[in-house]
């Protein structure tokens, strides 16, 4: 069966109606079974990725590694959603566009 994919808004970009919850990966799962998952995701259809950065960043590298190795960064569309301070103890914490750059 394939996949039939849906517009996201009015942006023109179509995604699939399942999108892979990436926020937790390299955790319990480890890196590798992580971006196994990816792939697995992409290889099934799913062209849509969802991160939420609970470990300082950790799902986003994943995310970014497997992306890259597997050569579907062009054909991938990333969502993710900020609200936690990068550090307690810095100045400038309050996550900000340089730190999602």
């Amino acid at each position: 069966m394939r996949m039939k994919y849906r517009a996201l808004g009015r942006t023109g970009v179509k995604v699939s109606p399942l999108c892979l919850g990436c926020g937790r990966l390299g955790g319990e799962a480890g890196e590798r079974s992580s971006i196994e998952i990816i792939e697995r995701a992409i290889d099934a259809g799913i062209n849509f990725l969802d991160t939420h950065s609970h470990r300082q960043g950790v799902s986003e590298e994943i995310v970014g590694q497997a992306l890259k190795c597997g050569g579907h960064r062009n054909r991938t569309v990333l969502a993710t959603k900020l609200h936690f301070r990068v550090s307690s103890d810095r100045p400038n914490t309050a996550i900000r566009r340089h730190h999602i750059k």
